[in-house]
Formats: C-alpha cells, structure tokens, sequence
C-alpha cells in the first residue's frame, strides 16, 4: 500500500516535470546518495577550499544529469551536515571548514632554553596550522620524561618531535632534531657543509692564526661541524694533529670561570691568533661576555665567527654565521610526520647558508 502511494507521488513529480522519469522510485534516492558520496569527497579532498562559492544546483543537476530539486535536496542535506552555507539574498552556496580542528597533534618535546629551539617550534606549528594539526609543547623534567611519553594517545597523536632529551622508547613515530642515531628518523641541517664554508670564509681572507672554541658539548652534530672546520683547515695545509690542538673546550659548560680559563689558555697559546671559530652562536656569545669582563676587546683585533645565525648574537653584533634554517628543519620535521613516516629510517638533511660572510677582515 506505502510502496504504491510513494510510487503514486513519483509518477505525479514526473508528469509535472518536478522528477526526471529516470529518478523514479528508488532510483532518486540513489542519485541523491550517489551525489553526496561524490560531493563529500571531493570535499574532503580540497576541491573546493573553504570559503570559495560551490557550484550552483543547476550545475550539479546537469553535472549529474538530475533535475534541480534533487540537486536542491542533495545540496541541503550538505548545509545541514555543516560542510556548507548558503549565501544571503541568492548569493550563492559556500563551503564551510570540511575537517575538525585540529585533525590531529604533534607533540614537541623539548628543553625550550635557546632561541634555535623555538625557532625550531615555530616552523613546525606554522606546517602544523596548515594542515589543520595542532602542536602541544613539553618540556618535562628528565626523571618525567618515561611517564610523560607512556601517557601519549597514538589515536590523538600522530608522532613525536624530540629535541635535546635522547632516544625516547615510545611506539609513536618520532622525528629526532639535532641528533644522528642509526635506525632512527632523523632531520638535521648540514651541519659538516656548514662547518666547511665558515671556515673556508676564514681562511680565504687570509687568516692562518685560527683556533676553534666549543663548549664543551659532545653532540654529534657539533661534532660535525668541527670535522667540517677540520676539512676547511687541512686544505690549506693543517694536519689534523694541528687542527686538534688548535680546537678549545671548557671543562664545564656554561662556566663562565671555565671559559675565561680557556680564554687565556687560547691567548697565552696563540698570542697572534686573529680568528675563533665557534660551533654556535651561542658560544660566541658567551666568549664574547667572558672575554669583556677579562678586558678582551672581542670582538675587535680577534674576529669571531659563529654558528645558527641566532638574531639574539650574531645579529647583534654582527659576526658571520651559519644559517640552520631552523624554522624549515621543524617544518620538514612536521611534514614527515603527518606525511606518514617510512619503513625505512630517514636521515633528511638541511640546507644551511653562509650569512654575513662580508664581515669577516682581510689580513
């Protein structure tokens, strides 16, 4: 009886012309729910980005070969649903945000006590926001570091960015910054290449009375740029027993006992030394405080260089840098996270940027 009454109604939308013949019985609703299948995914899709005009009802009646009305209820289904809005006084019919927000979070474990650092964080949120992920920062204790990350969710967070705090045991993808570890995904910039041109720079101006100063730190990556300074100096005639004994590291780092020690160390040692070469800006910033407080104009006869092009040292005061790209190196980071990381472990490399090469005097 039901089936026959809806039927009576179909043969009635078709003789006034409402139904096309060929959408009767459950056939229009089929073309209704063929519509909307299509329609979500190109959505969903990014075919027609939020905020931009969606195709008028007649289009998608002649695109679907529907009459109107049912492209009218398919399109009113959409604005119900939220993925679309229709426009004032006939203005037409929108596209609304078509994903949740966020679709997901990027944890960023960090210690957050340099400005590359935050760098760092601010390129991976920016790639984040662009593809509607969230990025939530920790910087836990170390003794909380195992409980911190046994807590992460896989289904609310698609990976990790680890920064400083060495290999985590978690089984969420992780991205691992600053650091260079077999079988482990890993982004970094070219720190050796970078170690090279600045040293390069030096020594194509002229300086011979060179001496390289880290503090202290024994991370790969600042191991790298030293076997680059090292490259730069054997090529102009250095072996490498000299490029060691030339290269000065406090005891303790941050010590700013230890660093004026080294300083005279460097002094009493290389009394005609022209040049210090630093594994980062960081370093060159302490050196510099340290050296002031000694009465050492530094930078002045002795030129300094730095490393990461850091504004709150080498923009300041101006002395040739390596830039990290920093920014980038978090956004590759992001990407290759929400990307879906591969089976096999990536060592993904950085390009860097010799700045402020124009500082460096000519002897």
């Amino acid at each position: 009886m039901e089936e026959n009454i809806f039927s009576d109604f179909i043969d009635l939308f078709t003789s006034c012309g409402i139904l096309h013949a060929s959408e009767k019985g459950k056939g229009a609703v089929n073309k209704i729910e063929n519509m909307l299948a299509v329609l979500k995914n190109e959505l969903a899709a990014g075919k027609y980005p939020g905020g931009t005009r969606f195709p008028s009802e007649y289009e998608l009646a002649e695109r679907f070969g529907v009459h109107k009305i049912t492209a009218n209820k398919a399109v009113s289904l959409l604005v119900n649903e939220h993925l679309l809005k229709r426009g004032s006084r006939g203005s037409g019919t929108y596209v609304l945000r078509t994903e949740i927000f966020p679709r997901g979070r990027i944890a960023f474990i960090a210690s957050l006590k340099s400005m590359y650092v935050g760098m760092i964080l601010n390129g991976a949120q920016k790639y984040a926001l662009k593809n509607d992920f969230a990025v939530t920062v920790f910087a836990p204790p170390i003794d909380r570091l195992v409980e911190l990350v046994e807590r992460f969710d896989s289904v609310e967070y698609r990976g990790i960015i680890s920064i400083d705090y060495g290999i985590l045991n978690s089984p969420l993808p992780t991205v691992y910054i600053d650091r260079i570890a077999k079988e482990k995904h890993c982004v970094n910039c070219a720190n050796r290449m970078g170690g090279t041109q600045i040293m390069e720079a030096l020594l194509a101006r002229g300086h011979r009375e060179i001496v390289i100063f880290s503090e202290g730190n024994r991370l790969s990556t600042r191991n790298e740029r030293i076997e680059g300074f090292y490259e730069a100096m054997q090529q102009y005639g250095f072996n490498r027993t000299e490029c060691e004994r030339r290269t000065f590291r406090p005891t303790y780092v941050l010590s700013s006992h230890e660093i004026k020690l080294t300083l005279r160390d460097i002094l009493s040692q290389y009394p005609s030394v022209t040049a210090i070469a630093t594994d980062s800006d960081d370093d060159a910033m302490h050196l510099i405080r340290a050296a002031r407080e000694m009465g050492v104009p530094l930078p002045g006869k002795i030129y300094i260089s730095g490393f990461g092009n850091l504004n709150s040292a080498s923009g300041i005061y101006g002395f040739a840098s390596v830039d990290q790209h920093a920014e980038k190196i978090g956004a590759v980071a992001c990407a290759r996270l929400i990307e879906g990381l591969p089976e096999k472990p990536l060592n993904e490399i950085v390009e860097v940027e010799l700045v402020r090469e124009e500082s460096i005097p000519r002897i």
